[in-house]
């Protein structure tokens, strides 16, 4: 069960949470706002068991601080990453939208066309991933956005 006693508070003095979006083995997503623009945020927060062994903090941090550098349109924007009050968290945009496994859920089947746009799309994110050496360690139908673009697609 997500730990429910952050929300109100504030990381980087700038992160503050507001809810809980989801969870997952590692870390909890929760969503909150950036104090500085006021745009609504997802802030992961690394599961505190595993914040306490170096080696999950260290990977962490490299994957983060190489998402951070990664801009591609298929890609989530990472705003900023760090530790505070002994949590180990990483802000994001806030997608609005499903995960893949939602829609496969949902719909059973994907008609083919669609499904051709929805992997080259990813494979297009992961080919820039790639280009600068950085690996996606959990690439599954729960981690793949599907977003409305303003255009209806």
């Amino acid at each position: 069960m997500p730990d429910t006693s952050l929300i109100g508070m504030t990381l980087a003095g700038n992160f503050r949470i507001t809810g809980v979006i989801g969870e997952g083995g590692m870390a909890t997503v929760y969503r909150g706002t950036d104090g500085k623009s006021g745009v609504e945020v997802a802030i992961k927060i690394m599961n505190p068991d595993l914040a306490k062994e170096t080696r999950f903090v260290r990977r962490f941090r490299r994957e983060a601080r190489a998402a951070l550098m990664l801009k591609h349109p298929n890609t989530v924007q990472i705003l900023e990453f760090g530790v505070d009050h002994g949590y180990v968290f990483l802000a994001m945009e806030l997608l609005r939208g499903q995960d893949l496994a939602m829609l496969l859920h949902r719909e059973r089947r994907i008609p083919e066309p669609r499904a051709v746009q929805i992997v080259a799309q990813v494979c297009r994110a992961l080919s820039a991933a790639h280009v600068m050496s950085i690996v996606h360690r959990d690439l599954k139908p729960d981690n793949i956005m599907l977003l409305k673009l303003p255009d209806g697609q």
